[in-house]
C-alpha cells in the first residue's frame, strides 16, 4: 500500500526528505492525478474483498501501489542526494515511521482488543501471532511459513491479512536507501544503479516464475523476493526521470501527447485486468506482475504530463481526496468488512456499510490523527523511535492479555524455562494432525501432557483450510501447473517427515468439514461429492494412505470420527446432505478400524459432543471449532485418558504377540 506522498507543487515548498523543489532544475511538480491513481487502486481493492463478481482482479490494485512506492521513494532519496551529497537514514526513518505507524499501530490495537467479541474460535487461535508479526513487519513471511493461501480469504481469513503488503513496503523501505546511496551520486551519472535495479527486476520475476512450479502460488504472492519486482519498476521511472530531463514536464508536446495516450491505454488495461485477472491465473506468477508493472509505470509517466486527458480523468476533487485518506482506508477496511459480513446484510447495504465506514474512519484518521503528526516535521528522531516502541509494545501487551492464545503461549514460554514434571523413561509420545478443528485438540494435549510423566506431546501437523481428501488427490496426482501447489498438496509430506523425526507413539487425527464437501480433482476441475462410487474409492484410500503415514514408525492411530458440522458462508451442500456424507466418512473410518486395529482405533468424538449438548453445554460456539475452554476440558475429562487407555492395550496387544 502507497503511503509516499507526491512531489510538492511548489518550488518553496519542501520535499518529504526537507529538500526544496528549487534546487531541482526539473521539478516535476505535485501531481494531483497520482491521488486519483491511488483511489482507484483503493476502491479496487475493496471490491475485490467484498467479493463483487466483476472485480476478481481488483488484488492487482496493491500491485501499482506498489510501483507507485517505489517511484516515490526514490525521487525522494535521489532528490536528498544531489541536495546534500548523502541520505540520512535516520531522517528518512523517522518521516517513515511518521507516516506509517500511528495508523498502523491504531488499528492493531484495536483489533487485539475487541477480538475476543467478533474473532472466531479457528481465527482467534492464530491472531496474536499474526499481530506480533505485524508489528515486526514480517507477516507476509508468516503467511508463507503457515502457508496461508491468499485465496483462503474468503474461507478462513485473518483479521490482518491486508497487512502482508505493508510489511513488504517496510522491508523495501529498511534495504533500498542503502542501495540508492551506494548507487546514486547524481543525474548524470545514474545508469550502474539503474542496471542494477533493472536486472534484479528481472532476477525477481524469473525467482517467482521458478518457485511457482516449484513451491507454490502462495510463495510467490506473498514473498518479499518476488514482488520486490514492482517497486523497482516504479524505482526505474523515477531515476529516468532524473536521467532524461526531457522525458517529462518540459518535454515537447508531441511527446508529452503520446505519453499521454500511453497512459491512457495502459490504464484501461488495469482496469480490464481488474475485471477478468483471478488470483488463479498462472501467466501472472510467470512474469505477469511485472507486465501489470510497466503498465502501472505508463499511468504515473502519463499523469506527470502537463494538462493531458489522463491527469484530467484522474484529477476531480473527490477521487483526489479519497487518494490522499488511502493509506488510511486500506488499513481499516478489512476488519471493518469482516465485522460488517457478520452482519448479514444484503448485498447493497454491505457494500454501502463498507464504503461508508471505511471512507468515514480514515478521513476522521487523516484528519486528527496522521496530518499531525506528519506536519511535525521538527518532532526529534529520538522521540519517534521511542513512542514507535511503546506503541508497538502496547500493541503486543494488549494481544497478549486479551487473547488467550498468544497469552497461553507465552504461559508455556515462561513455564518451558523452568523445571516441569520429570517424564518417565518410555513417557508416550502423542502427536495431532489435523485441519483447523484440530488446532485447539493439539494446543491442549500440549497443555494436558506438560505436567503428566508419562506422556509427552511430540509435534503437531495442522493445516486451516486443508481437508484430508484434498491433500491426498493433490499429492497423489501431479499438478499440471504450480497454481494447484500449496499446504494441502504438502500436507502428506509434511506429515510423514513429522512422523520419521518425532516417531510418535500414538497419532491422533481430527478432520471433517472439508471431507464433507468432497473434494476438486486436480485433473478435470470437477467436484466428487461422497456417494459415488469412485468418491467413496478415493475416501478409502486417502485414509488408508495416511494411516500407512502415521504408523510408519511403528506408532499407533487414533482417528476421532467426524462430528456433525455446521457449513459456512460457503458451504456447497445444505445440512442434510451435508449429515449424510459425515455418516459416509464415519462408516468408512468404523470399517477400516475393524480391518487394521493393530494400526487404527477409532475414537467417538460425536458422542461425546452430543453428551455434552444434551447437558446443555456449547463446546463448539460455532457449529464446528472447539472453544479453547471446552477444548481443554474435553481432554482431561475424556479424551486424554482415553489416548492413555489406547497405548495401554497396543502395548499390552505387542506384549502378548511376543
Amino acid at each position: 500500500m502507497c503511503s509516499a506522498h507526491v512531489l510538492p507543487v511548489s518550488p518553496s515548498r519542501g520535499l518529504p526528505g526537507g529538500v526544496s523543489l528549487r534546487s531541482m532544475s526539473r521539478p516535476l511538480g505535485y501531481a494531483h492525478s497520482l491521488d486519483g491513481i491511488r483511489a482507484l487502486c483503493l476502491l479496487a481493492v475493496l471490491f475485490y474483498h467484498a467479493g463483487l463478481p466483476w472485480a476478481v482482479g481488483g488484488y492487482l490494485g496493491v500491485s501499482t501501489f506498489f510501483t507507485l512506492s517505489g517511484f516515490l521513494i526514490t525521487q525522494v532519496l535521489t532528490s536528498e542526494i544531489e541536495t546534500t551529497g548523502r541520505v540520512r537514514f535516520g531522517r528518512f526513518a523517522v518521516r517513515r515511521a511518521q507516516r506509517l505507524l500511528p495508523a498502523a499501530l491504531l488499528t492493531l490495537g484495536i483489533i487485539a482488543a475487541t477480538a475476543p467479541l467478533w474473532v472466531g474460535p479457528a481465527q482467534l487461535e492464530r491472531l496474536g501471532t499474526d499481530l506480533v508479526a505485524c508489528v515486526a513487519y514480517v507477516i507476509n513471511w508468516r503467511f508463507i511459513d503457515e502457508g496461508y493461501a491468499y485465496a483462503l480469504l474468503f474461507v478462513a481469513p485473518s483479521e490482518v491479512q491486508h497487512f502482508w503488503s505493508l510489511a513488504i513496503e517496510g522491508q523495501f523501505y529498511g534495504i533500498f536507501p542503502l542501495v540508492v546511496a551506494a548507487g546514486y551520486r547524481n543525474r548524470e551519472r545514474p545508469r550502474l544503479l539503474m542496471t542494477v535495479l533493472f536486472l534484479g527486476a528481472l532476477l525477481s520475476l524469473a525467482w517467482g516464475a521458478f518457485l511457482f512450479e516449484t513451491a507454490g502460488q502462495e510463495r510467490v504472492y506473498f514473498g518479499t523476493d518476488t514482488r520486490i519486482a514492482e517497486l523497482l519498476v516504479g524505482a526505474l521511472l523515477a531515476l529516468l526521470l532524473r536521467a532524461k530531463p526531457g522525458a517529462s514536464g518540459p518535454a515537447s508536446a508531441r511527446v508529452s501527447r503520446w505519453l499521454d495516450v500511453a497512459g491512457l491505454v495502459a490504464l484501461f488495461g488495469i482496469v480490464a485486468a481488474w475485471a477478468r485477472a483471478s488470483l488463479a491465473t498462472p501467466a501472472l506468477y510467470r512474469g505477469g506482475f511485472g507486465l501489470y508493472a510497466l503498465a502501472s509505470a505508463l499511468v504515473i509517466l502519463g499523469c506527470l504530463q502537463g494538462e493531458g486527458r489522463l491527469r484530467a480523468l484522474l484529477s476531480p476533487a473527490p477521487l483526489r481526496y479519497v487518494g490522499r485518506i488511502s493509506y488510511g482506508a486500506y488499513l481499516y477496511h478489512w476488519p471493518l468488512l469482516l465485522w460488517i459480513d457478520s452482519l448479514e446484510l444484503a448485498a447493497a447495504p454491505r457494500l454501502a456499510l463498507l464504503l461508508g465506514t471505511t471512507l468515514g474512519l480514515a478521513a476522521l484518521s487523516h484528519r486528527f490523527l496522521e496530518e499531525p503528526l506528519r506536519r511535525r516535521r521538527t518532532l526529534p528522531g529520538a522521540r519517534v523511535a521511542w513512542s514507535a516502541a511503546i506503541g508497538s509494545a502496547l500493541v503486543v501487551a494488549i494481544a497478549v492479555v486479551q487473547l488467550p492464545p498468544l497469552r497461553d503461549d507465552a504461559l508455556q514460554l515462561a513455564r518451558s524455562l523452568g523445571p516441569g514434571t520429570p517424564k518417565q523413561d518410555g513417557a508416550a509420545r502423542i502427536a495431532v494432525f489435523g485441519d483447523s478443528t484440530a488446532i485447539h485438540i493439539a494446543n491442549g494435549l500440549g497443555r494436558w501432557t506438560r505436567d503428566r510423566p508419562d506422556a509427552a506431546q511430540s509435534f503437531s501437523v495442522t493445516r486451516m483450510g486443508c481437508g484430508l481428501l484434498q491433500a491426498y488427490v493433490l499429492q497423489r496426482d501431479e499438478p499440471r501447473s504450480g497454481a494447484d501447489r500449496g499446504p494441502c498438496q504438502l500436507f502428506y509430506e509434511d506429515a510423514l517427515r513429522s512422523v520419521e523425526k518425532g516417531r510418535p507413539d500414538l497419532s491422533v487425527v481430527l478432520f471433517g468439514p472439508w471431507e464433507v464437501e468432497g473434494y476438486v480433482d486436480p485433473g478435470d476441475g470437477k467436484r466428487h461429492l461422497l456417494g459415488s462410487p469412485e468418491a467413496d474409492a478415493v475416501l478409502r484410500d486417502a485414509t488408508l494412505a495416511f494411516v500407512d503415514v502415521l504408523s510408519s514408525q511403528g506408532g499407533h492411530v487414533a482417528w476421532l470420527d467426524v462430528p456433525t458440522t455446521v457449513g459456512g458462508r460457503d458451504a456447497l451442500l445444505d445440512a442434510a446432505a451435508r449429515e449424510r456424507a459425515r455418516e459416509r466418512i464415519n462408516a468408512t473410518l468404523r470399517s477400516l478400524a475393524a480391518e487394521r486395529p493393530d494400526q487404527l482405533t477409532l475414537v467417538e468424538l460425536s458422542a461425546q459432543l452430543r453428551d455434552l449438548e444434551r447437558r446443555g453445554e456449547a463446546p463448539r460456539p460455532d457449529g464446528t471449532h472447539f472453544s479453547r475452554e471446552s477444548a481443554f476440558q474435553l481432554i482431561d475429562t475424556w479424551l486424554g485418558p482415553r489416548a492413555l487407555e489406547i497405548l495401554a492395550a497396543r502395548t499390552a496387544h505387542d506384549q502378548d504377540q511376543d
